[in-house]
């Protein structure tokens, strides 16, 4: 089910208020950047609207060889659209969780995730003036 398509009345929020719980989120598409970049989209099973800020990061857990492991990764998602959200990961040498991903997620599995986070975007830092 494409859930762009679907009416966004009623849809939850998944905002940074909301941060004590996991919550799953279904890869819908997937792609390459490069041979060794692939990007992600996830989006809620039914319709959801994620409040976050450039800059920010969610976390991926995974079960990878029957031991639970965590990874943040940097949003590429733009929050002008709030259904969805994108991380695009790098294929790292030895990289547990990166190279689990990219071998193994398609669209239509799921994933636990934390809600966006982080304070290091850029419209919570106030501009400096560098020339007087």
């Amino acid at each position: 089910m494409n859930m762009s398509l679907m009416s966004r009345e009623g849809a939850l929020s998944f905002s940074p208020q909301r941060q004590e719980s996991f919550n799953q989120l279904v890869c819908v598409e997937r792609w390459n950047e490069t041979a060794d970049v692939v990007s992600f989209r996830f989006q809620a099973g039914e319709p959801m609207k994620f409040d976050y800020k450039p800059g920010q990061f969610m976390t991926l857990v995974l079960e990878i060889n029957g031991e639970q492991a965590c990874r943040s990764y940097t949003l590429s998602s733009t929050p002008s659209r709030p259904y969805s959200l994108m991380v695009t990961i790098k294929r790292v040498e030895g990289g547990l969780v990166s190279n689990y991903l990219i071998d193994h997620l398609h669209p239509g599995q799921s994933v636990r995730v934390l809600p966006p986070t982080g304070q290091f975007n850029l419209f919570d830092i106030p501009a400096k003036n560098i020339y007087s």
